[in-house]
């Protein structure tokens, strides 16, 4: 019998790492696997997770990450991410991603990018992410892990978050293998000098797998390539002066609408100014909801002791009207 045992033994060796996850040696029975078929075992498991929660940290391209991830073997994703003192919501649906954070738009230089996008949710053109330096979807980083060869050898028992768990080491790093009949990984730490192809090292995460994981887009998004899904931008294309006395002087003002649904009241100024330039006052009006490309006019009225003063006094009533508008959050 025993000798049975050691030939299918040696035929599982024989077939190498890319059968241990399918080669289970009978003397498991009585020695129980080797530290190489455990690992492989759990990267397997890994693989073939449906849904992989994972959480911990990593360095890419010299940018630290630290990272809170539901991820679905389909490739949906949900969870938090930092890079360096820049904290976000990433969000990968149907695969499209989507971020949210002001500090993940303040990585562009450009505040009023980060001012204008604010806390919405914004759709992300391929590879986006990396553009900050890391890999496209930082979520994503245990996709790489088992591309590497094994030389594992047991280190002992340990526990990681209450559960039973085997430490095996090579010169990658340790891993943490559940030990309870069905190998999952739990932990990994990364080896000095250690690198996932996507160039990722001193990777330090724990997994746990989620029986359930739903996630959809998200219901109203930016997308910067449709002008609709931006914040409403009024622009004035005109200003007229209608019936004037000396208790006011009618304005109205046409204002276009070059993007989406408010965000924020904008406003129109309607300013009348002498023809020395002098200010004779102002109105403001609020601006309502008008839809995209769409036109509206809007009125009021300037009155008061400036206006009243230059109507009554001047022998030459030359004046003219502006108007200014506030669109936030465009402006500061």
């Amino acid at each position: 019998m025993l000798h049975r045992l050691q030939a299918a033994a040696r035929l599982c060796i024989l077939l190498g790492s890319l059968a241990a996850a399918a080669c289970t040696s009978p003397l498991d029975a009585l020695t129980g696997p080797s530290a190489d078929e455990l690992a492989s075992r759990a990267f397997a498991g890994l693989a073939s997770s449906r849904v992989t929660h994972l959480s911990g940290s990593f360095v890419n391209a010299g940018r630290h990450f630290s990272l809170d991830c539901t991820v679905s073997r389909g490739g949906d994703a949900h969870g938090a991410v930092q890079v360096d003192d820049r904290a976000y919501e990433l969000l990968v649906s149907g695969g499209q991603t989507y971020v949210r954070g002001q500090q993940f738009w303040s990585g562009y230089g450009d505040p009023g990018v980060a001012r204008l996008y604010g806390d919405s949710w914004v759709a992300l053109q391929a590879n986006a992410v990396s553009t900050l330096g890391g890999p496209a979807g930082p979520c994503a980083v245990a996709r790489a892990l088992p591309d590497r060869p094994l030389q594992m050898k047991r280190e002992g028992e340990a526990r990681i978050a209450g559960k039973p768990a085997v430490e095996l080491s090579d010169s990658g790093g340790r891993l943490y293998v559940s030990n309870d009949g069905q190998p999952r990984l739990l932990r990994m730490v990364s080896g000095r000098g250690y690198r996932t192809p996507d160039g990722s090292s001193d990777l330090r995460l724990d997994f746990d797998y989620p029986t359930r994981f739903q996630v959809a887009a998200p219901g109203t998004f930016i997308k910067p390539s449709d002008p609709q899904s931006f914040p409403a931008h009024y622009l004035a294309e005109g200003v007229k002066i209608g019936r004037c006395d000396a208790s006011g002087c009618a304005l109205t003002a046409s204002v276009r609408n070059l993007a989406g649904p408010p965000a924020g009241q904008s406003t129109a100024t309607l300013k009348l100014r002498g023809g020395d330039n002098s200010e004779l006052g102002s109105c403001t009006v609020n601006l309502p909801a008008i839809a995209y490309q769409q036109a509206q006019d809007v009125s009021c009225t300037v009155s008061g002791n400036a206006w009243a003063a230059f109507y009554n006094n001047s022998q030459n009533r030359q004046y003219f009207a502006r108007v200014t508008v506030q669109n936030p959050p465009y402006d500061s």
